[in-house]
């Protein structure tokens, strides 16, 4: 879930946005680097804003064209106060590196490894239909698709910001083919979902981020390879994502070590590693 500060700025937890969006681009070369030298293909869930160059406010307002939700709380966001693009500094990714990748993007476009970059919203809104219109998803999805153009990408995958879903109907009409679903229960593996005609849904199995201190890295690693035997032996699929603003002990203790584990496995012929839309 590729975001820098567009996906913190409500978040109950009470981090920091710009500090959070500053450690993602300290991250972001080695994993990127990693995940080449290593030939590991991932789907960047961007979202939309960070194509951009810049922006400018209008009187005042960030993108006055468009739609904003009401305020509206849920288990993981409260926004209750403001305009819903107050953090928008109008700026450019020079001036405000944590709003703004471009350059990012370029980089990914240019590995040698072949990474899909999905959508993952424009300003990483709810999709939850109960906090969300199909006017705003309309204007979200269109103007992600807009922002993605200049780079010549046709976004063909969609992860719900917080993992809040619906709209599904419109996905499907703006050519979205495959989702991350992530239901009530959970799933360690498997197997693609049909949502409508050309619209199928991949289970969340595991995220890779540990927010809590204490944790065993030893473990973490010893049950990630846990979830790969079960989808090796039952054929099926294991879906982990990520944020690039982990910890740097994380990536190195047990992100890279998994890596180069599943690099084997593939060698051997074990598994297949696939972006999202690879899997439609």
């Amino acid at each position: 879930d590729f975001e820098l500060a567009w996906a913190w700025r409500y978040s109950k937890r009470q981090v920091n946005p710009i500090k959070l969006a500053r450690q993602e681009r300290e991250n972001f070369d080695i994993i990127l680097n990693t995940l080449n030298e290593l030939d590991i293909p991932i789907t960047w869930a961007t979202v939309g804003h960070l194509f951009l160059d810049e922006c400018k406010c209008k009187n005042g307002r960030a993108h006055p064209e468009m739609p904003r939700p009401s305020y509206f709380e849920n288990e993981f966001w409260k926004f209750d106060k403001g305009d819903w693009y107050d953090i928008d500094p109008c700026g450019n990714y020079k001036s405000h590196p944590e709003f703004y990748a471009p350059d990012l993007i370029e980089k990914i476009l240019n590995s040698k490894t072949r990474h899909e970059i999905g959508c993952h919203s424009f300003s990483h809104c709810s999709f939850d239909e109960k906090h969300s219109s199909p006017e705003l998803i309309e204007a979200e999805l269109e103007a992600c698709q807009r922002a993605a153009n200049k780079f010549g990408i046709k976004l063909k995958s969609f992860v719900f910001p917080g993992n809040f879903h619906g709209h599904f109907d419109l996905l499907n009409k703006y050519g979205y083919k495959i989702i991350r679903y992530k239901r009530n229960e959970f799933k360690e593996i498997g197997f693609p979902e049909k949502i409508s005609e050309n619209l199928y849904a991949i289970h969340d199995s595991l995220a890779f981020d540990i927010s809590e201190e204490g944790w065993d890295y030893n473990y973490v690693l010893w049950k990630l390879k846990k979830y790969v035997e079960k989808a090796i032996e039952k054929k099926a699929i294991v879906h982990f994502w990520f944020h690039p603003s982990i910890k740097k002990e994380q990536i190195i203790d047990y992100f890279f070590p998994f890596l180069e584990y599943i690099q084997v496995e593939r060698e051997i012929g074990k598994l297949d590693i696939k972006t999202m839309k690879e899997l439609n």
